[in-house]
């Protein structure tokens, strides 16, 4: 039998609650730190952006934790096309893949508030507090381990960056994203359609599940400076939503069309920013000298594009639940945590140089999409590769991908 042993989780995102109810579930004591409780969570600002594929979806119906699965528009493909120039009629390439089983897009609001109060109704501790050093320092005298899931909530300090793996200095994409109601129905199966436009960047539309029913994720992952770039300033949802139709209108007047009558779900239901993707070691030192770990968007932020970061979050949670368990009663100390830093590093790097190429148009990229367009073979592989990004990284780095 597992020995029973007491964590403290920072950070209520999608890395950390699952983290939280999967060793709640293997009778674990677990406290989880966060900011704001179930219903501030729930009536918040959106707090990024998120779309499951059907390897995440599963880990969360392990857990007991896949609560929509019959409400959630399912996510059966996915439709990528390249313009060369904005209002193109025709694509310079395009191609759409099917997913081996459907994912699904969960406004986090809904999901997260409703995972706070399962966490609570496990028996596990949920504490209200923005965390300091201090207070790790005090977690970490209190616990067996202290896990950091704060995203980029002010610990980057902790975890060294790993330059070697984090190739870029500044944000290399603008996001926009809003919750719509009321587009006009899509007739096509339900999936993403993803389309670059050259100069401007790339126009994403995902359905998704919001309190307030089904609904479309827009989403805008803007080159600087260009037209789709429409997020700065003090935005509310129903400016972020006028710039961005406006744009669409210029950029595919055909997809706005579809769009040109939605209004934002809610007054929250809006983001928009830039990160720089950014690889850390999972393992941080507090000043005591005590180290702790860090998961998710904490050690490795992709940027949104390639949607990895709920599924990193996600790969990471199980390897963690599995390596706790898989310790028993042995002691989580230095050479544990760097064993599992490299585990974790070596799970989700697919993920990172997938995302990168992406960003970059790498040469071997652009050949693949051309490839994918030629054959629903490799259209379908590449398509389930969002999946599992190992499983096409040999495809996407070689110059001719077989």
């Amino acid at each position: 039998m597992t020995a029973v042993r007491h964590f403290t989780i920072v950070g209520g995102g999608q890395a950390g609650l699952l983290l939280a109810i999967g060793l709640r579930l293997g009778g674990h004591q677990v406290r989880l730190v966060q900011d704001r409780g179930a219903e501030e969570t729930a009536r918040g600002r959106l707090p990024s952006p998120q779309c499951l594929f059907h390897g995440a979806v599963a880990y969360e119906r392990s857990l007991g934790l896949d609560l929509w699965s019959e409400a959630a528009p399912a996510i059966e493909l996915c439709e990528i096309a390249e313009l060369a120039r904005p209002g193109a009629a025709t694509p310079q390439l395009s191609f759409g893949g099917s997913f081996r089983s459907p994912g699904q897009a969960i406004d986090p609001r809904l999901k997260f508030s409703a995972w706070l109060e399962r966490l609570v109704e496990l028996g596990g501790e949920l504490e209200i507090a923005t965390a300091t050093t201090a207070d790790i320092e005090r977690y970490a005298r209190e616990s067996d381990l202290v896990v950091i899931a704060a995203g980029r909530g002010g610990f980057d300090g902790l975890f060294p960056r790993d330059d070697r793996n984090s190739p870029f200095a500044t944000p290399q994409r603008a996001l926009s994203l809003i919750y719509l109601k009321g587009a006009v129905g899509d007739a096509r199966r339900p999936g993403i359609r993803s389309t670059g436009i050259a100069g401007q960047g790339t126009v994403i539309d995902i359905p998704v599940l919001t309190a307030h029913g089904a609904a479309d994720s827009l989403t805008f992952e803007a080159f600087s400076g260009s037209a789709l770039d429409v997020g700065s300033g003090r935005l509310d949802a129903a400016a972020l939503a006028e710039r961005m139709l406006t744009a669409l209108r210029e950029m595919l007047p055909d997809r706005w069309e579809r769009f040109r009558d939605a209004q934002p779900v809610d007054d929250g239901a809006y983001l928009s920013g830039a990160v720089v993707p950014t690889v850390r070691n999972a393992v941080g030192v507090l000043p005591s000298g005590r180290a702790v770990l860090g998961i998710g968007d904490t050690v490795v932020t992709n940027d949104p594009i390639t949607a990895q970061g709920a599924n990193n979050a996600t790969r990471l949670a199980a390897l963690y639940v599995s390596a706790i368990d898989r310790r028993g009663d042995g002691a989580f100390d230095g050479e544990w945590m760097a064993n599992l830093a490299a585990a974790a590093w070596a799970r989700i790097r697919a993920a990172t140089y997938f995302t990168n190429l992406t960003l970059l148009g790498a040469p071997t990229l652009v050949a693949a999409l051309h490839r994918a367009s030629e054959s629903q073979a490799i259209a379908d592989r590449f398509v389930e590769g969002f999946n599992e990004p190992g499983t096409i990284l040999p495809f996407l780095m070689a110059a001719s991908p077989r």
